[in-house]
């Protein structure tokens, strides 16, 4: 995407290759990118692709990039986005506004349809999702969701109210102090460079076609995500990882699309104010040239310091709340639970854990495991579930690595109808929960 509007806006190969790989590369070691893109794929973090590519697309149809089928591509990443998470919802909105709103004259006659086109896969999402829902009986759960989420049930326990302060210990986690202030800066600049680009409108100093279509990007990029934190607040204030939503917009937005739409609107200013540019063929005056010269230096330094800043913190999530020898440790059990797992399994172990988070063993295991001293303290962590199902209901499952102590094997040897595999000196006894329970009163 970066090469695609280094290379429209005619800057050299050369120069637009190396230049694509700087946002790349910091999207990729951020410290929230660099452990949940590898452990934790929820919607949160699973609706940064399709955004992405919507962002994409919507700009180079912008900027002239015509295509068969377009229509119905980006139909289906809408369809996709929005069977993912909320966040399309406002993207979708922000879609439908630009096409009725901003569109040029010569436009306008389409608008409507436009803008169906852009709701219809929208509402088809929804409409699956609502079936879902009444189907299997969970909307009104949803609902009570949603309600939480939003804080608009005043009967839970309400979110701090959203600050810079709030934020930033929001934020810092997942993109650490120098990306936040690159975020702070780089909405400033947004409402920034929306003035401008009014100002030279009314002016009737219009700047190039690209000089919108890259406006639009940048707000693209970030108005569905104010909107999404602003709207879920009580939801994103208590999940770091819904940070990750914005670094699209610091990444692509702040180091390509903003810098290029900086050249450009000077370059507009410069043929209001001086006339000191003329572009020719196409090429820039040398004013224009040297401001381009600028902007590449600036992203390169900038670049730079964020790599030095945010490197060596890229494992940070890591540090926090993982303990790598022990995940190595038990990898094999996580994945004899893992293989041995059935739906009706509740999994404890006196000799590990697999934790929710981080969710780097669960993968392997697609159950927590609970770590558990006594034959006794497994049936207190089942009271403490309060579970609808009947004992009769479930199985308890207990996994013992290199053998049990004498304990352990005096009541698991009483038990007589029970299910034992063993694999690798792992072994693993599943007992229907009302065996177990008996079992614990003789």
């Amino acid at each position: 995407a970066s090469v695609f509007v280094l290379t429209r806006m005619r800057y050299r190969f050369w120069i637009a290759l190396p230049w694509s790989l700087i946002p790349a590369v910091i999207f990729l070691i951020l410290p929230g990118n660099f452990f949940y893109f590898q452990n934790g794929y929820f919607s949160d973090i699973a609706v940064v692709l399709p955004f992405v590519v919507l962002a994409v697309l919507e700009l180079a149809q912008d900027l002239g990039w015509r295509w068969r089928y377009r229509s119905l591509v980006i139909g289906a990443v809408i369809f996709w986005g929005t069977f993912t998470e909320w966040l399309f919802v406002f993207a979708v909105i922000f879609l439908i506004l630009k096409r009725v709103c901003f569109r040029d004259e010569a436009e306008k006659a389409g608008r409507i349809g436009a803008a169906i086109r852009v709701l219809a896969p929208a509402v088809l999402a929804g409409a699956i999702y609502l079936a879902h829902l009444l189907v299997t009986g969970t909307l009104g759960l949803a609902i009570t969701r949603i309600l939480f989420r939003t804080s608009l049930d005043v009967s839970i326990e309400q979110a701090d109210p959203i600050t810079l302060q709030s934020l930033y210990w929001h934020f810092i986690s997942t993109v650490r102090t120098t990306g936040f202030l690159l975020l702070v800066g780089g909405a400033v600049c947004v409402v920034a460079a929306a003035i401008w680009y009014r100002l030279l409108l009314r002016r009737g100093h219009a700047p190039e076609r690209e000089a919108g279509a890259l406006m639009s990007a940048a707000l693209f990029l970030l108005v569905p995500c104010v909107a999404h934190l602003l709207v879920f607040y009580n939801h994103a204030l208590a999940h770091d990882f819904t940070a990750i939503k914005f670094i699209p917009f610091l990444t692509f937005g702040c180091l390509v699309v903003l810098p290029v739409l900086f050249v450009l609107l000077m370059e507009a200013s410069f043929k209001t104010i001086t006339r000191a540019a003329d572009r020719g063929e196409g090429r820039p005056a040398k004013l224009t040239s040297r401001l381009r010269a600028i902007v590449v230096i600036a992203v390169a330094v900038a670049a730079i310091a964020i790599f030095v800043k945010v490197f060596p913190a890229r494992k940070n999530i890591f540090d926090l709340a993982y303990d790598e020898e022990f995940a190595l440790e038990h990898l094999e059990s996580a994945g004899f639970v893992g293989r041995n797992a059935n739906y009706e399994d509740i999994f404890f172990s006196p000799n590990f854990e697999v934790p929710p988070l981080p969710p780097m063993l669960l993968y392997y295991s697609d159950k927590r495991v609970y770590l558990v001293s006594t034959p006794g303290g497994v049936m207190e962590r089942v009271r403490g579930f309060e579970m609808e199902a009947e004992p009769s209901e479930y199985y308890i499952c207990l996994v013992f690595e290199g053998g049990m102590s004498e304990s352990w094997r005096r009541f698991v040897v009483g038990i007589e109808q029970k299910e034992g595999i063993e694999s690798d000196g792992i072994s693993l006894y599943r007992i229907r929960g009302d065996k177990y329970i008996d079992a614990l009163s003789e």
